[in-house]
């Protein structure tokens, strides 16, 4: 299981790039809650005096500025995509709202990688689909290079699993009238 870290742990040893989630539960109509892991970005330290907010970098194709000689200063920010499709920095606590912050177990996280999601943030927008386009696959290309979704892919295999299921015991139920005849 992952194990979850304060916003100053990560923000002392977690390199800029590394994927960042929270839990998350969201109402629904059917079920009382549905829960899923919110995805971000960790993008390292806010030079002070800097602001946080949507299209905010120093350019296109520029990584987050990280300031060796005053490495502890500025506030820890996370790049994240929004259900309205909005990209933009926050800072980690605010990411985190009160609740535990999980980074992502593979070693990932360097400059390119949150240069990613630099570029990603000076966009601006990005379609969001729940299915095909969410935080996780915004994180998950700016980390890994990959465009995709772990939670997605596994109720994509749970529901083949229903299905497969169904339809095997709807044949056999078939089958079995049949033989009964």
């Amino acid at each position: 299981s992952a194990k979850p870290y304060s916003i100053e742990e990560i923000a002392k040893n977690a390199r800029p790039g590394r994927q960042v989630f929270v839990r998350s539960a969201a109402p629904s109509r059917k079920f009382a809650l549905v829960e899923y892991l919110h995805h971000g970005v960790y993008l390292g330290r806010q030079p002070r005096g800097r602001a946080c907010g949507e299209h905010q970098s120093a350019g296109p194709h520029a990584a987050p500025q990280q300031d060796s000689s005053n490495a502890d200063s500025g506030e820890p920010l996370v790049a994240e995509l929004r259900r309205d499709g909005t990209i933009r920095t926050l800072p980690l606590a605010h990411f985190a709202d009160g609740r535990a912050v999980y980074m992502d177990c593979k070693e990932h996280g360097s400059s390119e990688m949150a240069g990613e999601a630099v570029r990603a943030i000076a966009l601006g927008r990005m379609p969001y689909n729940v299915v095909t386009s969410n935080c996780e696959h915004l994180s998950s290309f700016c980390t890994h290079g990959s465009f995709r979704s772990r939670q997605v892919d596994a109720c994509v295999r749970r529901l083949e699993i229903f299905l497969t299921r169904w339809h095997t015991d709807a044949q056999l139920s078939a089958a079995a009238c049949v033989s009964s005849v």
